[in-house]
This record gives structure tokens, sequence and C-alpha cells, in this order.
């Protein structure tokens, strides 16, 4: 399924601004995967980025990887498969309908992970 944004424009709007990101997990515990899992889950539903049947976009940091829709119970433990680097999650989730991205970005300070209304 295409997206009217391509990945590396969503990238853009996710990671460009000055807005501090909408959580932070820590990731120097081991279980910090399943913690990242629970916080993009827990901010696509805050807001409102699930289509129904709980279906959303997904693409990996790579600006080549298409979004694939997926259905949230289907796909797993996601911060521990999209890594950029191991163990450094980052990729794009969106809302099916293009109505906003949540994006997950290991950095310095943690996993970042920021929700952007699409322009």
């Amino acid at each position: 399924m295409a997206w009217a944004i391509a990945p590396v424009e969503a990238w853009r709007q996710v990671m460009t601004g000055y807005d501090p990101p909408d959580a932070i997990v820590d990731d120097t515990g081991a279980g910090y995967p399943a913690e990242v899992d629970r916080a993009w889950r827990a901010l696509c539903q805050e807001k409102g980025l699930y289509a129904e049947g709980g279906q959303l976009l997904v693409t990996g940091a790579h600006p080549d990887i298409p979004w694939v829709l997926v259905t949230d119970d289907g796909i797993g433990d996601v911060a521990a498969h999209l890594a950029d680097r191991p163990g450094e999650p980052d990729f794009l989730l969106a809302a099916p309908g293009g109505t906003g991205l949540c994006g997950v970005s290991t950095e310095e300070a943690g996993v970042l992970l920021f929700h952007r209304n699409v322009d």
C-alpha cells in the first residue's frame, strides 16, 4: 500500500523541529524493547493513528523501505526487529488515513518517540 508521503519525507517531518519528544524510553535496561513497544502503542492510541481493526502503516529507517500496511496484533515485537543498528530501534508508524505519524528513533538520550500531524 502506498501512502501520500514518502518515508524519507515522513522522517523529515518527524525529526525536524524543536518540539520535545512525546516520550523517552531509557535504553540501558535489558527489557527496554518491550517498553518501547508499549510506548509507541500508547502514543498511537492516544493520537488516534490506528485505523479500524488496529491497522497502521510501518516503515523502517532506510528511505528505500516502503510503507507496509500491518495489523497491530500481527506485527509482534517491533522495537526488537526494526533497528538501523543492533539494539537501536528506528521506525515510523502512520495512520492509514494520512492524519499523523509516530516516529521512534534511538538517540544519545535514549529511544525517543515523536508524534506529528501530517502537513
